[in-house]
């Protein structure tokens, strides 16, 4: 049997197709670079994660300070219509986001209720058709005076390791953002209530 190259001269004896194996067994040139073909992808893909998962926390953090200052408009709201106050709210919290809140995808809802007592918060999500839970941000209750107001505010967040995951809300892979204020309104205006 001649040599693997061609060389017809070289002959390998079974004692030397044994060498070379052995010394193919503890050359180690290229090690490194299968090791870090190994481990690079799984390291990026949990930088990854972990920067997506701060953006997270960082856009939840803004949503609620939005949310917050956006309380107010119903106080300088007085007398306004339901839609109009709901979308006045809505701006306001898209001003104040930032750049992190995605207003084509944000969904401002808020009920009143005649005391603390009945308040209810549900959730905005339709857990069962992974989808927006019907009437939520789109049916308003009516602004009058002595009431409480639960504002909600919620954004469907596209996210890639909530697919991966299988932590989606939403059945397209997006994930709930959301935040809620409470506040009773006292009196406000001596105009009418336009409901």
């Amino acid at each position: 049997m001649g040599d693997p190259f061609g060389n017809p001269e070289v002959t390998a004896s079974p004692s030397s197709r044994a060498a070379r194996r052995l010394r193919f067994g503890e050359d180690d040139r290229g090690a490194t670079a299968v090791e870090f073909a190994l481990v690079v992808f799984p390291l990026i893909t949990l930088l990854l994660l972990v920067l997506e998962v701060g953006l997270n926390y960082w856009t939840s953090a803004v949503l609620d300070n939005a949310v917050h200052s956006a309380v107010r408009v119903f106080y300088t709201d007085a007398g306004a219509s339901s839609s109009s106050t709901a979308e006045n709210v809505r701006t306001e919290i898209c001003q104040r986001g930032g750049g992190l809140i995605n207003c084509d995808r944000l969904k401002v809802d808020f009920t009143y209720y005649s005391d603390f007592a009945a308040v209810s918060i549900f959730s905005p999500v339709d857990s069962a058709a992974k989808a927006w839970r019907a009437g939520f941000g789109t049916v308003h209750g009516c602004s009058q005076d002595s009431r409480v107001v639960v504002l909600q505010a919620a954004i469907a967040q596209q996210n890639f390791h909530n697919i991966v995951a299988g932590l989606a809300v939403f059945a397209d892979g997006s994930r709930l953002i959301q935040s809620s204020a409470v506040v009773a309104l006292g009196r406000r205006s001596t105009g009418p209530v336009v409901c």
